[in-house]
């Protein structure tokens, strides 16, 4: 189902990139032909930190869907309905712990990846976000380099 203008246009774009990134770049461009692009969302407080992983994310070609709070991600989750999630723990209105808890508890959202990105590291800290149901638990300072191969890897075990 992807029409021949699109797929000619991402190959554009893909030899357009191999030239100027380097050939390596190509092979991302070949995994999305074809294919509906995956849909992220990014909860944090941090603006900064949330143009980084967007920033990251969109040029690996994900769809972003960012969050400064997480009451909001909450109430906006069901329709924007994400691949996989990025949470932050300290944020206010609704902390990470507490949004990862009652996305859990909605059967859309049981077996959707959950990424834990936060400074929050303590064994305590970590040993809760496991046990709330993140499927990862990644520490800032982080390799956004890291985080998009972590991505990938729970998208593909989806």
């Amino acid at each position: 189902g992807v029409a021949v203008e699109e797929i000619l246009s991402r190959a554009a774009e893909a030899l357009t990139e191999a030239r100027t990134q380097g050939a390596g770049r190509i092979a991302l461009y070949r995994k999305g032909v074809g294919r509906t692009r995956k849909t992220i969302m990014v909860v944090d407080d941090d603006d900064l930190m949330i143009a980084l992983v967007r920033h990251r994310l969109e040029r690996e070609g994900f769809n972003v869907h960012p969050f400064l709070n997480g009451a909001a991600a909450f109430a906006a989750a069901s329709s924007v309905n994400p691949d996989l999630m990025i949470l932050d723990v300290k944020m206010p209105e609704m902390d990470g712990f507490e949004l990862l808890e009652r996305l859990r508890s909605i059967p859309a959202f049981e077996k959707t990846p959950i990424l834990m990105l936060t400074s929050m590291g303590g064994e305590n800290d970590v040993v809760r976000g496991l046990a709330l149901g993140a499927d990862d638990y990644i520490l800032k300072p982080f390799s956004p380099v890291e985080l998009v191969a972590r991505v990938h890897r729970h998208l593909k075990s989806k």
